[in-house]
């Protein structure tokens, strides 16, 4: 048989009838507080989905996008003007660069969201691209192995100007991390001697960029 259980006074019980006393009021307290955060996350839930459901992603990308950035000197718009001034940075910049190591004369391709009219909030990001000139024509790509890419130099004057650069002197493939390390240090060289003044609003960060 059950031992029969004594009634406890409201006042002394919780509200599922367990006495009270200090650890199980920490306890039962708790609990109602995972509730009411369960309650909250899923009324916000049903909130945000029945804001997306009215509103698409095509309008808040209209709605927040930064607009078309226009590269004429008669453009006088914020984002515009900085843009300009991000274009002339990097012209620059690439300029240096081939003057140093002429291996590195560039094409610069300007890619991304900003180029194609989907940059959202601030026109804080540009997305640039170089095409290694002297290497046009000069490689072959492989790609027969997954994850093991690999850009070989045809030529045997071409492979002879690039050697140091290579996964190995008997090789005629570059090394993905020797160019690099390469470019890393060219770029800080180049950077070092721009006339920054040239460049306002652009602030220069000399550390290498780590992504999390």
């Amino acid at each position: 048989m059950e031992p029969v259980r004594e009634d406890v006074p409201s006042s002394q019980a919780c509200e599922n009838g367990t006495p009270k006393t200090p650890y199980t009021t920490t306890i039962y307290n708790e609990h109602n507080e995972r509730i009411r955060l369960i309650e909250a996350e899923r009324e916000r839930n049903k909130s945000i989905v029945k804001w997306l459901t009215k509103t698409s992603l095509l309008e808040l990308c209209e709605e927040n996008s930064v607009g078309e950035f226009h590269l004429v000197e008669e453009c006088q718009e914020e984002h515009c003007l900085i843009a300009k001034q991000v274009f002339r940075l990097m012209t620059d910049l690439v300029q240096k660069c081939s003057e140093i190591d002429p291996r590195f004369e560039s094409k610069l391709l300007w890619t991304g969201s900003s180029v194609e009219g989907t940059k959202m909030w601030l026109p804080d990001e540009f997305d640039f691209l170089m095409e290694l000139v002297g290497l046009r024509g000069n490689c072959e790509y492989d790609n027969s192995f997954l994850f093991l890419s690999k850009l070989f130099v045809k030529k045997k004057e071409c492979r002879e100007l690039w050697l140091n650069l290579c996964r190995h002197k008997d090789s005629p493939a570059l090394s993905p991390l020797k160019l690099k390390d390469h470019f890393t240090i060219l770029v800080r060289k180049a950077a070092s001697l721009l006339d920054k003044s040239k460049y306002q609003n652009i602030r220069f960060e000399d550390e290498p960029y780590m992504r999390n």
